[in-house]
């Protein structure tokens, strides 16, 4: 009956067993070492595999249990609204007239008019051009050559399966101070759903 414990396992290894045919041994200066059939090379690797296991489970129970709030989750401001709209995304001009996309020219609230505009982005969350601006608030100055202007749509608001830009913000270096103040914020018509 082969021994069972580890002293007997190395009384066993340093003397010799008969067993049936040759018995190599790689170096005479040591012992060769037999092990009886049904017992394992060592217990280290059994221990190994336990410890870690016993680790990685604590550390999935403090992840998942230990930093939970004893009132549960919760969740504090407006959700994040995605860069890309589902759909096509317009500007409108006013009540009744069609949703434009790139417009060459628009009208702004009656008194602001946009001309020769030429977009270097649109769809985003925010729409940039270069045009012209002029409008009764101008005159005469702006009658015969509107002012050089830096145009920048924002504030897009989603709708079923598009979204409308909702402010305008016109930089214009050539206009007085004042005029300039008026033109940094304005509200463009969004449409109802």
């Amino acid at each position: 009956m082969a021994p069972r414990n580890r002293t007997a396992l190395l009384v066993t290894a340093i003397q010799p067993i008969h067993q049936p045919g040759p018995v190599q041994q790689s170096c005479p200066s040591r012992p060769v070492r037999f092990r009886p059939p049904g017992v394992r090379n060592s217990v280290r690797p059994l221990t190994a595999t336990l410890v870690a296991a016993a680790v990685a489970a604590g550390l999935l129970g403090g992840l998942l249990c230990g930093c939970a709030d004893p009132g549960g989750l919760k969740v504090v401001g407006p959700a994040q609204t995605p860069a890309a709209t589902a759909g096509p995304v317009y500007v409108a001009q006013a009540a009744g007239e069609p949703p434009l996309r790139r417009p060459a020219s628009l009208e702004i609230g009656g008194s602001v008019r946009l001309t020769g505009m030429r977009w270097r982005s649109w769809g985003g969350p925010t729409a940039e051009a270069v045009g012209g601006v002029s409008g009764g608030w101008c005159l005469p100055a702006c009658r015969d050559k509107p002012y050089e202007v830096r145009v920048t749509l924002g504030g897009l608001v989603r709708q079923d399966r598009s979204a409308y830009y909702s402010r305008a913000t016109i930089e214009a270096a050539a206009l007085p101070p004042e005029q300039h103040n008026e033109l940094r914020d304005l509200r463009l018509y969004v449409p109802r759903r």
